[in-house]
């Protein structure tokens, strides 16, 4: 018997390179524009970024990027000067001066009221070089460090409580403790126990100049007097590159000036030296 059924011809199917074409054609359209847009993004933020750098360096100078930076850094700056318990006067008024001269002037008061208030405190070091060494590069913290010693240097003496501290702070701040023995012979600060022992013996004789500043010049560098000169040549090499005022550059124009002169010391005990062992 005949079928009645009818058989229906399936429905064509689109080839399988057409939704790719399709795809390709949105993509196409789309991509361009997309990446115009995150270029445009990434150029508007890069740009309101440096206007903020820009101006909270103008405004907050040392080290800072942030106000949050200063207050670090007073907390450290009263932490140090509480070591003897008693500020010098001589010590507040390099304090104070180094406050309005390497922050911002107008601000200066309202630091120095900070710093004052910090003095009344318990000062947690670990919390406070946490932060900061979260935020700045080697050779920052290391001109940080600089500053801090600068207070101690003051007087001229280093009393045994404020050594202890700078070596605190350097060992919080992750710094190695050779750098920190050569911030302290760039300031040649004098021991306060030998300090008193010298005034106390009355046939004390003060070392001759000349040596004295050799051997200030190898404490600078790290080193013994008894170093071979591959030893001499990689301890200039390693300071000069920590301490170079181009390192510092970002911080302003009052801490580079700051830099090249501590950075000068450093070229005048290698050429010391040399000259010391007829070195060209």
């Amino acid at each position: 018997m005949a079928s009645n059924l009818k058989f229906k011809k399936p429905a064509k199917t689109p080839p399988s390179w057409v939704p790719i074409v399709v795809l390709g054609s949105v993509f196409s359209l789309v991509m361009p524009w997309m990446l115009i847009g995150v270029i445009l993004f990434l150029l508007i933020y890069g740009i309101s970024r440096m206007s903020i750098l820009k101006s909270t360096n103008r405004d907050f100078g040392f080290l800072g990027n942030e106000e949050d930076s200063i207050k670090y850094i007073l907390a450290l700056t009263a932490y140090i000067a509480k070591s003897d318990n008693n500020i010098r006067p001589i010590e507040r008024t390099y304090i104070e001066d180094s406050i309005r001269h390497d922050f911002k002037e107008k601000y200066g008061d309202r630091y120095i009221a900070l710093f004052n208030k910090y003095l009344k405190l318990d000062i947690s070091l670990n919390k406070v070089c946490m932060a900061i060494r979260s935020r700045y590069d080697l050779t920052s913290k290391i001109h940080l460090l600089h500053f801090l010693t600068g207070i101690v240097a003051a007087d001229g003496l280093l009393s045994h409580d404020e050594e202890h501290k700078l070596f605190a702070i350097a060992r919080n701040l992750r710094i190695p403790y050779s750098s920190l023995r050569s911030i302290i012979a760039l300031f040649n600060l004098q021991r306060e126990t030998n300090h008193n022992k010298q005034h106390s013996n009355q046939g004390y004789k003060p070392k001759a100049k000349s040596a004295s500043a050799l051997a200030n010049a190898y404490a600078i560098l790290d080193i013994p007097a008894s170093s071979s000169i591959q030893k001499l040549k990689k301890a200039y090499r390693k300071l000069a590159k920590l301490h170079h005022p181009d390192k510092v550059a970002h911080l302003g124009k009052i801490h580079q000036e700051k830099a090249t002169i501590k950075f000068q010391k450093i070229v005048d005990a290698y050429e010391l030296i040399k000259k010391s062992r007829n070195l060209t």
